[in-house]
């Protein structure tokens, strides 16, 4: 018998970069911010939420709008 351990590195599994884009998109819609795919991958993807977020939002709780983000893109994600 085989035994192995498979972690998902978020895009193993299912290609959800078009869903992180949608959500980081509309949470910076509201203060003015464009945030295309390319904006997306060439900014953003593969960075850690507390620099994107201390960076996009300077003076502001980082870890309060990383929270928001993984909730609303849980959301979209839904149940499947």
């Amino acid at each position: 018998m085989t035994t192995a351990l498979l972690l998902d590195l978020d895009g193993t599994l299912i290609d959800s970069d078009k869903l992180h884009a949608r959500v980081f998109a509309e949470l910076f819609e509201p203060r003015g911010v464009t945030i295309d795919f390319d904006y997306y991958r060439e900014n953003i993807h593969g960075r850690l939420y507390f620099d994107i977020f201390t960076d996009m939002c300077p003076g502001e709780v980082a870890p309060g709008w990383s929270d928001h983000k993984e909730a609303e893109y849980r959301t979209l994600l839904g149940a499947g």
